[in-house]
């Protein structure tokens, strides 16, 4: 999520240093783009950790995540997690849940996994 705003913020800086139209209005376009994929991201984070937490939400990514590819998956979740997970932030639980989502992606990649 930080690293698409980030290039948002690269994009925009380009074009206004370039001073062309056509390259602000690119941008802008580009830009435009990557916000929509970051507000489509949160939304689905938010519905999958309200109000079940953390664990049920990286179950679910690992579901989902097993079924759109044709992977079989496996959570393993440490024997005390319920208790960390209600000890944790709500922004603790999202960056965890982005850390597990970018590590789900990644194995995903190098599988050369695609949809059935």
């Amino acid at each position: 999520m930080v690293q698409e705003l980030a290039a948002v913020q690269i994009v925009l800086s380009t074009a206004v240093g370039s001073g062309e139209s056509a390259a602000m209005k690119e941008a802008i376009d580009q830009a435009r783009g990557l916000i929509a994929n970051q507000i489509t991201s949160l939304r689905h984070l938010i519905v999958e950790m309200r109000p079940f937490g953390l664990a049920p939400a990286l179950e679910t990514l690992c579901r989902r995540t097993g079924e759109t590819f044709g992977l079989e998956t496996e959570l393993h979740i440490g024997a005390e997690w319920s208790r960390l997970g209600d000890e944790l932030s709500p922004e603790a639980q999202a960056h965890i849940y982005r850390i597990v989502q970018e590590a789900v992606n990644n194995a995903v990649e190098h599988a050369q996994a695609s949809p059935p």
